[in-house]
């Protein structure tokens, strides 16, 4: 099938399965739609796991209450936030 998987994918699997798919459109100069956000997806995870490496060496312990404080901040920011509503049935 043309620009689609036929196997099944994992949520993190099949985002780098896409960036590799856009990476390839965009190097043999055809459109990939999407593939900034591919991209950005897999920069903010690369630029969390130096950055924790970088912490957990200089930190340690401290470093992972830092991490889960993130997390609830995030969580209770998501809840606030709240569904997306626009492609609801």
């Amino acid at each position: 099938r043309e620009g689609a998987n036929s196997f099944g994918l994992t949520y993190m699997t099949g985002a780098l399965v896409r960036f590799g798919q856009g990476l390839a459109y965009r190097l043999c100069g055809r459109p990939a739609p999407g593939f900034a956000g591919l991209l950005l997806l897999w920069v903010a995870l690369g630029s969390g796991a130096i950055l924790g490496a970088l912490a957990f060496t200089e930190i340690r312990a401290e470093s992972v209450a830092l991490a889960a404080g993130l997390a609830i901040v995030t969580l209770a920011a998501s809840i606030l936030i709240g569904p997306d509503r626009r492609n609801q049935d």
